[in-house]
């Protein structure tokens, strides 16, 4: 018989957040500090869909990216969603209570004056991106087809 298929590779490693990549619930990839193939990786694990605590996410983000400025850096916050945050911040499922999180979330970046753009991932541009952008006073873009060149050139333009 022919040898056995070799097993998978391993998952990438867990970093901490002062490294800027986390694979931990509510995902954060991303920092100055970051590796680009690091991060391809942890992307390529990453899933798409589903439940989204956006308001925790963006909680984390903040953290992260404030970790950056105590270093001296000036963050820009990039944020991927379609904005249909549908987990609350008390962990249960509920869209009204869950993007209410999300905005005070968005809110609280915005007061810190903390850059940030929007990329509505939707399919169709939709509300919920426009008032979670809103909240963060970031940039809105639609990128219904997410695609890196087009992220870049999106980051690119606003450093």
């Amino acid at each position: 018989p022919p040898p056995p298929p070799p097993p998978p590779p391993p998952p990438p490693p867990h970093f901490h957040p002062e490294a800027g990549i986390r694979d931990e619930r509510n995902s954060v990839v991303g920092s100055v500090m970051c590796i680009r193939d690091r991060a391809k990786a942890l992307l390529s694990t990453l899933p798409g869909g589903g439940a989204t605590p956006l308001a925790d996410g963006l909680a984390l983000a903040q953290s992260v990216a404030e970790a950056e400025r105590l270093k001296g850096s000036d963050p820009l916050l990039v944020v991927l969603s379609d904005g249909r945050a549908n987990i609350g911040r008390a962990g249960v499922a509920g869209r009204a209570a869950a993007m209410a999180d999300a905005q005070d979330a968005a809110k609280m970046i915005a007061a810190s004056g903390m850059r940030s753009i929007f990329i509505d991932t939707s399919p169709r541009a939709g509300e919920e991106a426009r008032i979670i952008a809103a909240a963060l006073s970031a940039k809105l873009v639609a990128l219904p087809y997410v695609q890196a060149g087009a992220v870049r050139d999106v980051v690119r333009a606003a450093v």
